[in-house]
């Protein structure tokens, strides 16, 4: 299967992919690919307080997205910070969301642990809460990293295939932990950032400073550089 993508993408001029990780592994193969970020399509709103004790993840109810990893990691840090709240965002199939709830009740994390499913203004929940986790088994990009950066929150996410490295500088936006699945290291870090409100403001201003790189003027410039290259090279 590798190989027949591999063969087919040779015939494009230029492919284009989401992260410098899907870059690497590409280049191997092709001598034609770039990559562009996702940009940010949200209107950010600033975080309200970062005094506010919540937490947010985002993203469809599904084994990918490892919410029993996080679910897991939350019942270690609830022990030290039992008025510390997570609220995860998203909907899923119903068979997966009932799973997922299991767990929270197997923790005894009912009320602690929320299960939010959709909204449509996500940008008003991210203001809402004072931090970001990541509990991913891998992804594409992990454009909800950005999007909260955007909105000033710190992230902490798993160092998983692909994005997050490209997004968290550890110790200065967010934390990166690793490897997947290490769920003791997860809550350790969550618990950093649950102990202090001076870390939780400064890597939220430096989040939404570099958040700026993803923003739709830089990424269309990405993509009429890359336009006009390729002109270029047609008229030659």
């Amino acid at each position: 299967k590798r190989m027949r993508r591999i063969k087919i993408a040779k015939k494009y001029d230029t492919v284009v992919v989401l992260s410098k990780k899907d870059y690497e592994s590409w280049h191997k193969y092709l001598n034609n690919v770039t990559f562009i970020y996702n940009p940010i399509t949200i209107s950010p709103q600033p975080v309200i307080d970062y005094g506010i004790k919540r937490a947010i993840a985002v993203g469809r109810i599904e084994y990918q997205k490892g919410f029993d990893y996080l679910v897991q990691a939350w019942a270690i840090t609830n022990r030290k910070f039992p008025d510390w709240k997570l609220d995860i965002y998203g909907g899923g199939a119903t068979k997966e969301i009932e799973y997922l709830q299991s767990i929270i009740n197997r923790y005894n994390l009912q009320g602690i642990v929320n299960l939010k499913g959709r909204t449509d203004n996500i940008t008003k929940a991210y203001s809402e809460h004072s931090f970001m986790i990541l509990s991913s088994r891998y992804e594409g990009f992990a454009l909800v990293l950005v999007e909260a950066a955007a909105c000033g929150l710190p992230l902490v996410s798993f160092d998983c295939k692909q994005g997050p490295s490209e997004i968290i500088e550890d110790g200065r936006n967010g934390y990166l932990v690793s490897p997947v699945g290490n769920v003791e290291e997860l809550a350790r870090k969550i618990m950093i950032l649950m102990n202090s409100l001076k870390k939780r403001k400064a890597m939220g201003r430096v989040a939404f400073k570099m958040s700026a790189h993803y923003g739709i003027p830089n990424i269309k410039r990405e993509w009429l550089n890359l336009f006009e290259s390729m002109n270029k090279r047609t008229r030659k």
